[in-house]
């Protein structure tokens, strides 16, 4: 599965720590990435007789431990993360945790909208519009990324001193 966003009970953790999932000896390049990260994610997990689920309801229907084909026709070598390409459709923002806006699949001002939709729905959103809010959640990302590049420390430790945060 590509994803850079998943939920898992502390035994598939201990799995993927245990595996050496979360170790990184060198930088990688994107497509090093998707296969050593996002796609071996879903190997060990399916190594361990354990199936996937996800949030679009159309791929939860499914058994990937024997599963041999891509069951969207439209995807992009498995990727639907594309315009018309999950299950014939472009997946609404309100349907992912996150979509990658480099796809184009949506303009910029039409995203702004959705969000500022979502900020009246949920008033704990419209607190995110504070500059100084955003600019310490920024800077608290550049300072662990800084760290991370001059001391070549594991993934692990990145997402350790991330989930540290405090805004």
């Amino acid at each position: 599965v590509q994803s850079t966003c998943y939920v898992l009970p502390q035994a598939v953790l201990g799995i993927l720590i245990a595996s050496g999932f979360y170790e990184a000896s060198h930088d990688l390049s994107k497509n090093e990435t998707v296969r050593d990260y996002e796609i071996r994610l879903s190997q060990i997990i399916l190594d361990h007789d354990l199936n996937l689920k996800c949030l679009l309801p159309e791929y939860n229907n499914y058994d990937y431990r024997s599963l041999s084909h891509d069951i969207n026709s439209f995807s992009r070598e498995g990727d639907s993360g594309f315009d018309g390409t999950y299950f014939g459709r472009t997946v609404h923002p309100y349907e992912t945790m996150f979509i990658k806006t480099s796809r184009n699949t949506f303009s910029d001002d039409y995203l702004c909208q959705l969000a500022n939709s979502m900020a009246f729905q949920f008033p704990v959103n419209r607190n995110i519009s504070s500059v100084n809010t955003i600019e310490r959640y920024s800077q608290h990302f550049e300072n662990i990324v800084r760290d991370y590049k001059n001391f070549k420390r594991s993934h692990w430790d990145f997402w350790k001193k991330v989930f540290q945060l405090k805004v």
